[in-house]
């Protein structure tokens, strides 16, 4: 098994390796992160090895940029940790026991969600680390995704697609809107950009 990045300008390979990549993440057009085995790794748009993350706990199951490319976002069992740039130990660490296989961050950079394996998902504000959870899927949360203004997160994990309110000081106590049975389980939900 390989990966490979092709250049959009040719269609030419950039790089193939060996190995399997779990997650990928552009931070721009010139670095991507890529999750191998417990893992990060950043790459250029050649292929080269900028740096990596230690290993995690478990393998690498998601990953995301967080403030403009200059923080990582590194999901595995037990933890999400951060990473600034060049950076192989954490710099911040949000934990929760359990399996996170689906990260999504604010576009505010003020929210980091965890879809967990326990059918919930789980949220840290990043300034301070305090935790809330939403609970009550039926299956587990795998995807989801925030708009582009960081208040609205759309998940999958039920018949509907839920949306969950993020403005002022977010969804604590609140209950998330539904799309009224439009999609069957394992949608995967994107936000339109620059639009609602």
């Amino acid at each position: 098994m390989g990966y490979a990045l092709w250049r959009r300008s040719d269609g030419r390979t950039a790089v193939r390796e060996c190995g399997a990549w779990s997650a990928a993440a552009w931070a721009d057009g010139a670095r991507v992160a890529v999750a191998t085995g417990r893992r990060a790794l950043v790459l250029d748009a050649e292929g080269g090895e900028l740096w990596r993350t230690e290993p995690a706990a478990s393998t690498v199951t998601d990953l995301a940029w967080m403030r403009q490319g200059r923080r990582l976002a590194v999901a595995a069992y037990g933890a999400v940790c951060c990473h600034e740039r060049h950076t192989e130990k954490p710099v911040a660490t949000y934990p929760y026991v359990g399996s996170h296989p689906a990260l999504a961050i604010a576009p505010t950079g003020k929210w980091i969600c965890s879809g967990t394996q326990d059918t919930s998902i789980h949220t840290w504000r990043a300034r301070d680390g305090g935790e809330l959870t939403m609970p009550g899927y039926p299956e587990k949360v795998s995807r989801f995704a925030f708009d582009d203004t960081g208040f609205w997160l759309a998940a999958d994990g039920a018949p509907d697609v839920t949306v969950w309110d993020f403005s002022g000081k977010g969804p604590v106590g609140t209950a998330p809107r539904s799309s009224g049975g439009r999609g069957p389980p394992g949608t995967s939900p994107a936000a339109a950009p620059m639009g609602p």
